[in-house]
């Protein structure tokens, strides 16, 4: 299936669609979208007045352009909006992991430079045992980053620990600061 074909089933299929939920809507327009690029996700939204579809790369800079493509030849319907890669939503929302409400915003955080001398940035998150022990642990840190930074800028990082909220310093900074942290790197530590 190419882009065109993949639109043109979306159009016949919209009517359809437009009366299912969110995760279903995202899982059929996924199962098709992965006959396009198999690298690509689907995220849906109901907002008041339309369907927001996402086309995600997940955070894969090498598939950015593939997702911009094929959000940019979508058919304009009314009540539908079309955009390609995760915008940032902050850090001010809370997932649940095993039943247990985490709140985003509080998860300590630690910056991290390149051990190779280079200007990247990257990070460390701290998690509790449960956490970390849930087998998922870098998995979960990498959807809360992906979630809060947004594909682009998460796309920056130039990786991600996970480490025992034991460890964390003693006077930490938080996710829900790490927007504006990001914001002062770019500005002042990568000044020469």
């Amino acid at each position: 299936m190419n882009i065109k074909q993949f639109w043109a089933s979306f159009e016949r299929e919209e009517r359809r669609l437009v009366t299912l939920d969110p995760d279903k809507i995202a899982t059929e327009l996924h199962n098709s979208l992965t006959d396009v690029n198999p690298g690509l996700g689907v995220e849906v939204a109901r907002a008041t007045d339309s369907i927001n579809v996402v086309i995600t790369a997940f955070g894969n800079r090498n598939l950015f352009s593939a997702a911009r493509e094929i959000a940019t030849a979508a058919p304009k319907l009314a009540g539908w909006t079309v955009i390609a890669l995760k915008a940032p939503a902050g850090f001010a929302f809370r997932i649940t992991v095993d039943s247990d409400p985490l709140d985003a915003g509080t998860i300590p955080f630690e910056p991290l430079r390149p051990s190779d001398g280079s200007e990247g940035l990257g990070c460390r998150i701290f998690l509790s045992h449960s956490l970390r022990e849930s087998g998922d642990a870098d998995r979960l840190a990498k959807l809360i980053l992906l979630t809060g930074l947004g594909e682009e800028m998460f796309a920056t990082l130039t990786k991600v620990e996970v480490y025992k909220l034991e460890e964390a310093p003693h006077d930490p900074l938080y996710l829900k600061d790490f927007l504006k942290f990001y914001d002062w790197w770019h500005r002042h530590a990568l000044q020469p």
